[in-house]
């Protein structure tokens, strides 16, 4: 039997990414959840069930892309500070970018949280990979943690799934009629 505070894994083509976050949500797990498709690799990050903060593998899912692709940095001011968090060790590239005054605070926060969206929204769509669940007694770094709901979000994720078979096949028959849950 496995305790409350073991880990946990499985395949996504199993038990799909709601499924699993349901699980950490309702358990209101502290630890990193990480999924692994191919070569691409992506952890998410919760404390009593609530996601926190994300990161992918995936070169356009790092802040700095993002921040490029988005029109707030430069390719010069992004290689600049790649190059001077290479210095520093282990800086933080955006308290870099607010330093040198090329992004502000708000603008930083409010772009992390459209990149953990964009990284977790896109997670829904595998069909395939491993995730594994490990629990932490470690504490996120404020500068990246972020307040958002995993109820919210598994909403909004599978509100943005394209209809097809196995998607219709997981919302069951449809003899069942859905009522409002008091707690999401």
């Amino acid at each position: 039997m496995q305790t409350p505070n073991a880990g946990f894994r499985g395949s996504l083509a199993e038990a799909p990414l709601p499924q699993v976050l349901r699980r950490i949500f309702l358990e209101q797990l502290k630890g990193t959840l990480s999924l692994v498709r191919g070569d691409e690799t992506r952890h998410l990050f919760f404390e009593k069930g609530e996601l926190r903060t994300a990161t992918s593998s995936r070169e356009g899912q790092r802040i700095g892309a993002f921040l490029k692709r988005r029109g707030w940095i430069t390719d010069e001011e992004l290689a600049w500070a790649l190059e001077t968090v290479a210095k520093q060790g282990r800086a933080r590239l955006g308290k870099i970018l607010v330093e040198k005054g090329l992004v502000s605070r708000a603008v930083l926060d409010a772009e992390i949280r459209r990149l953990v969206e964009e990284i977790v929204f896109s997670t829904f769509e595998w069909d395939a990979g491993d995730y594994r669940f490990q629990p932490s007694t470690g504490v996120l770094d404020p500068d990246v943690a972020l307040t958002l709901s995993t109820a919210a979000i598994i909403v909004e994720g599978i509100r943005r799934l394209p209809e097809n078979e196995i998607f219709r096949e997981r919302l069951g028959d449809g003899r069942h009629v859905p009522m409002l849950a008091a707690d999401p």
